[in-house]
């Protein structure tokens, strides 16, 4: 079994990178909306993309707050380019 979770483990390393290009102001909100949905580990990034939209909903407001309305499609472009990297499509809202 654990070489079949190799490939998984093995992509969200390779986007450790492509995430940290999240901007720092949506860091906060989106560790915590992750944390609500059930995605405790700060890398679990299939976690994160297979809930995207639940997560997107929680953190929206946050990241708005945080960031404002000239960085929020930043951050929501950095945070497609990561489920691309893990192969994850993001779900809609």
């Amino acid at each position: 079994t654990a070489i079949a979770f190799a490939p998984t483990i093995l992509a969200q390393s390779q986007c450790i990178s492509v995430a940290e290009a999240v901007p720092s102001c949506a860091q906060p909100c989106l560790a915590s909306a992750g944390s609500a949905v059930g995605c405790v580990a700060a890398t679990d990034y299939t976690c994160k993309c297979t809930s995207s939209a639940a997560i997107r909903s929680v953190a929206q407001g946050c990241v708005l707050s945080a960031c404002g309305t000239a960085t929020a499609p930043s951050v929501q472009a950095s945070l497609s380019a990561v489920c691309e990297c893990v192969g994850t499509v993001p779900t809609a809202v």
